[in-house]
């Protein structure tokens, strides 16, 4: 009799958790459906702004680099045309039911009335993908974006309309998508002012106006914080933002100097402060320009990868003076990205570019550049490669150096200086150029002046913050470094996002 007591109370323990399991659930769905109702005006608005920047949307994907490996230029071309781009919770039995909708421009890709795909993604309670697909109706298989992917033995971007179950093949499409569903389209504002305003932003943090958003805001704190954080501030200054947007024309590579053009800092004289993105462009036209095919080939490294890890028109343009005026002969470049800046050298007059690059894409569209307009005078050798390893080999990487260029991981500044200095890299009077030695001015900032996180962050978020003062630290640690070396001369530029210049004291460290 006690025995059955026990067991009877121990099953109806069992069924009582197994409900509240339930309850739980139901709870968990029932709040995120009524957080979607709450946020959902508000991304309403935020198309209305949104709606008046050209190519918003292709620039947030572009600068996504969770999407990256499912946008190549073709994508990127149809998504030129998107105007606008939703997600929305469904709930479902599993909780986690949701849907895409794009909406295109006529294009060359989709045919004529074929403005909005739309995809749901409904799942069993074990996961399984259970939704019919979305065929998407190509103007011809040339257009055939999927098609043309597939060709490359990749996936793209679009094949998400048309999965039918999941798997190990599509795994990291299906991690692409949720990932733009709970990080890109909430925090798309951010994305996009991480290509306005790249990395290149001058030293001062003080407060400026973003031009796009229509608030007042700490040019930094605008690339970490969710636009619906800030959606309060916004609502106050719509009107305005209509103007803004209008006026700046809002070309991609432009606001370089916000912060020294529209900080607003004029002794309280109350004189006119210029528009975010003037000084940059004053600076750039009054400088000597670069050659037709340097300016194509950066729209299509733009077009290819997005503008936030290349040099800027200004920067390039300083570079090439910087070679012509010490007659470089021998460029080393560490971190070629599109090959831009190794192309800059080779006008400039540099008879022989090595340049190492660890991701084997970008490489092969560095190469293909050179290949299409490097200058016959000039050699440009593409190396691909962990550029840790491929620096210490003397079959890659030998002889004397004229102008040695740093930009890459910033937490490897002080591996790659190393090897220079130990393998004699660089000529008697050559020079060793390291960008981003500021880190949008943040190396200078005290541990209160750091970026926020975001109030309620997600992973990806957190993670996002966590590299970004790893980062940091990293940049004042190699600072701090080459100032106390004996052997060497150097100085820090607030240029661009700062600019160091190294070379080796001929004392060799005599005070």
């Amino acid at each position: 009799m006690a025995a059955n007591a026990q067991r009877n109370a121990a099953d109806a323990l069992v069924n009582l958790l197994g409900d509240l399991d339930e309850q739980l659930a139901d709870m968990a769905i029932e709040v995120k459906r009524k957080e979607a109702d709450m946020y959902a005006p508000l991304y309403t608005k935020r198309s209305k702004v949104t709606s008046l920047v050209p190519r918003f949307w292709c620039t947030v994907f572009a600068a996504a680099e969770e999407l990256k490996p499912f946008i190549g230029p073709p994508e990127l071309d149809l998504l030129k045309s998107c105007i606008d781009v939703r997600t929305e919770y469904l709930g479902g039995k599993s909780g986690d039911d949701w849907r895409l909708s794009m909406t295109f421009e006529p294009n060359a890709y989709l045919p004529e009335g074929s403005t909005l795909l739309q995809r749901d993604f409904c799942f069993s309670l074990e996961g399984e993908l259970t939704s019919p697909p979305t065929e998407i109706g190509w103007v011809s298989e040339r257009q055939n974006l999927c098609y043309l992917a597939r060709r490359e033995k990749r996936y793209s971007f679009f094949h998400l309309f048309g999965l039918t179950e999941t798997s190990d093949e599509t795994t990291d499409l299906e991690k692409a998508a949720l990932f733009l569903k709970d990080d890109i389209y909430p925090d798309a504002l951010s994305y996009f002012i991480s290509v306005l305003l790249p990395q290149d932003t001058p030293a001062d943090t003080t407060t400026t106006t973003a031009a796009n958003t229509g608030y007042n805001s700490p040019v930094p704190e605008s690339m970490t914080t969710s636009f619906l954080d800030q959606q309060a501030k916004a609502d106050a200054h719509a009107a305005s933002t209509s103007k803004a947007v209008k006026s700046s024309e809002l070309g991609l590579g432009l606001g370089k100097h916000a912060d020294l053009a529209a900080r607003g800092k004029d002794g309280g004289l109350g004189l006119p402060t210029l528009e975010p993105g003037i000084l940059d462009r004053y600076c750039t036209n009054a400088s000597t320009p670069l050659a037709p095919e340097l300016l194509q080939h950066r729209q299509e490294s733009i077009d290819a990868y997005g503008e936030m890890m290349m040099i800027t028109l200004n920067q390039a343009q300083w570079q090439s003076f910087m070679i012509r005026a010490h007659g470089v002969k021998r460029v080393l470049e560490i971190g070629c990205y599109t090959g831009f800046s190794a192309l800059v050298a080779a006008f400039a007059g540099a008879e022989e570019v090595v340049t190492l690059e660890l991701d084997p894409g970008l490489a092969s569209f560095a190469k293909l550049a050179v290949h299409k307009i490097c200058p016959p005078s000039s050699a440009i050798r593409v190396v691909q490669g962990d550029a840790h390893k491929t620096i210490r080999d003397a079959g890659v990487v030998d002889g004397k150096f004229d102008f040695i260029f740093i930009d890459a991981e910033k937490q490897g500044y002080a591996d790659y200086l190393e090897a220079v200095l130990s393998r004699e890299l660089l000529s008697s009077n050559g020079v060793i150029v390291c960008d981003n030695t500021l880190r949008r001015g943040f190396a200078a900032a005290t541990s209160e002046q750091m970026p926020p996180r975001h109030p309620a962050p997600t992973e990806v978020q957190r993670q996002r913050h966590e590299d970004f003062v790893s980062t940091v630290e990293a940049v004042r640690s190699f600072n701090a470094a080459v100032q106390r070396d004996p052997q060497l001369d150097c100085v820090l530029l607030p240029i661009f996002d700062g600019v160091t210049l190294i070379r080796i004291r001929a004392d060799k460290g005599r005070a």
